[in-house]
């Protein structure tokens, strides 16, 4: 596997998310775990950052102490965020909260509650092993996408987003990989154009583009047109459009932090409860 299997899971859990990473490991999956991997030396919070943003799937091992867990959820939110697949795989049962939910409630269980152990990690395994196709199959981005250029990088881009309307999530979900892998090539003045195109398609990928620049920092004479950016995105008539807007502002807070009265209105009147929702997270974030 290319990448790694990100393996969040609560403190109290320490002892069952090692089962799972042996397992996996001994697939030859590669795994990526706190705190083991986490360098000596190395900053905690950005060591997750970079773990998760390199991750091609994350495992939550989901029980009452993960699902409480704030470090578990900021964990899921930004796998979610990133478009990177995540497999609960549940050991006893919970009802899950509303942070959770919101990222995991249209995911596939694997139920390990009760049964064989050993039958529910083999099954986890052929789980994430069925990703690692898809992945590597994701990965071929096809002889018609030449990134020897930016301009090429962006057409293919455009050919993405065509996507975002007309496929289902799971092309949806593919389409956003693809998209972020394009954007690292693209410089910003170009993704800030494609956010106000006439096409509803290619303003969802530039939104989604915005994500990839954010994560790295920015001259600060960029942000304030990114940040107007983003303002209009909030307030598109397409609430695709306006989630993919909140999910590129919550890339950087200090950025996000500018947009407080224009999260406040969509987490007050939005009428997708799914934007609304997004929005509120934003804000606690930034509280």
């Amino acid at each position: 596997m290319a990448k790694h299997v990100f393996i969040s899971h609560a403190a109290a859990d320490k002892a069952m998310a090692q089962k799972v990473c042996g397992a996996l490991e001994a697939e030859g999956i590669r795994c990526w775990m706190a705190p083991r991997d986490v360098a000596p030396g190395a900053t905690y919070g950005a060591a997750l950052i970079d773990a998760i943003n390199a991750a091609a799937v994350l495992v939550l091992v989901l029980s009452s102490a993960s699902n409480e867990s704030p470090q578990v959820i900021r964990e899921v939110e930004r796998a979610g965020s990133r478009g990177i697949p995540i497999i609960p795989f549940c050991i006893e049962e919970v009802v899950l909260s509303k942070d959770l939910e919101f990222f995991i409630s249209t995911h596939h269980w694997l139920d390990a509650s009760g049964g064989s152990l050993d039958g529910h990690l083999q099954r986890l395994c052929e789980a994430v092993a069925s990703f690692e196709r898809e992945e590597e199959e994701g990965e071929d981005l096809g002889e018609d996408d030449d990134l020897s250029t930016m301009s090429a990088a962006l057409a293919a881009i455009r050919t993405a987003s065509s996507t975002f309307f007309s496929a289902d999530v799971k092309g949806r979900i593919a389409a956003a990989r693809k998209i972020r892998r394009l954007a690292s090539v693209v410089d910003l003045p170009s993704l800030l154009r494609l956010c106000t195109s006439t096409d509803r398609g290619e303003r969802v990928a530039g939104f989604v583009g915005l994500s990839v620049h954010l994560a790295t920092e920015l001259p600060e004479a960029n942000v304030g047109k990114l940040v107007r950016t983003l303002a209009v995105g909030l307030t598109d008539k397409e609430s695709r459009v306006r989630y993919r807007a909140v999910e590129a502002a919550a890339s950087d807070l200090s950025v996000a932090g500018r947009l407080i009265s224009s999260l406040q209105a969509i987490e007050a009147r939005d009428t997708n409860p799914y934007v609304r929702e997004a929005a509120r997270d934003v804000l606690r974030r930034i509280a």
